[in-house]
């Protein structure tokens, strides 16, 4: 009875295998790519300069937009007869995907696939993680970086701060500033004036600048502890906009 019970589950094992293996695979590349990899090496030499042209206004750090990006490598591949293309396609499970395309004139195509998690349930916020998954993902299949991206050459040395601090369980100890930390949220007061600073200035996109950057739904979730920092810096960029010398 064990060795029929045996020989059993070695042919379901076998039969699950073959199953398996006789499953079609998700591909990547089309069955041949070497015209298209020909083509890109041509291209890759050609790119223009990629200087960064956008400055986030509230964390102040720079970054190219999807446009630089795309006009930097348009000419190249319009030479070498390559299409470029982003999709963001739903799939079975529901999720997002961003279906980033190389195609050669001749068919020849690669892509990668990147997934878009908003982390909150609003169009703003998926646009946004949207716009950076295509930006990301353009630079990773074109093989183009940006100038001094800080997200780049000092990415390592960053990390190492990080992980010695996890390694030696610091790290919530050491980030973690209770002067500088509310769940409390902005009085009514409070969310009215900064309502009409943002209203009277005109520069409604304001709103949704700081919405993203402070990862909240509403103004009324801003926690009391980031008021005076966000109204500070939503009135410099307001006076900026307007050449407002101080």
């Amino acid at each position: 009875m064990l060795d029929f019970a045996k020989k059993l589950n070695d042919m379901v094992e076998v039969m699950a295998q073959r199953l398996v293996k006789s499953q079609p695979r998700e591909t990547f590349t089309s069955p041949e790519i070497d015209k298209l990899a020909e083509a890109m090496a041509k291209a890759q030499g050609e790119y223009l300069p990629l200087f960064y042209n956008k400055t986030n206004p509230y964390e102040r750090w720079e970054f190219n937009d999807l446009n630089s990006i795309i006009e930097a490598v348009r000419p190249a591949l319009t030479k070498s007869s390559v299409f470029f293309t982003q999709l963001p396609c739903v799939d079975e499970s529901g999720a997002t995907i961003v279906y980033t395309r190389l195609i050669h004139c001749s068919g020849q195509w690669i892509e990668c696939r990147s997934r878009v998690i908003p982390s909150l349930n609003n169009q703003h916020e998926f646009d946004s993680v949207l716009t950076f998954q295509k930006r990301a993902s353009a630079c990773s299949i074109l093989g183009i970086a940006g100038t001094n991206d800080r997200t780049d050459d000092d990415a390592e040395k960053d990390m190492h701060v990080i992980r010695t601090k996890e390694d030696k369980g610091l790290d919530i100890n050491l980030s973690y500033d209770k002067s500088g930390s509310s769940y409390e949220r902005i009085t009514r007061e409070q969310l009215e004036e900064l309502e009409y600073i943002i209203s009277d200035s005109g520069f409604n996109d304001l709103v949704k600048q700081l919405l993203s950057r402070e990862r909240i739904e509403t103004l009324a979730d801003l926690p009391k502890s980031r008021y005076f920092d966000t109204l500070k810096r939503t009135n410099e960029i307001i006076a900026l906009r307007k050449g407002v010398k101080k």
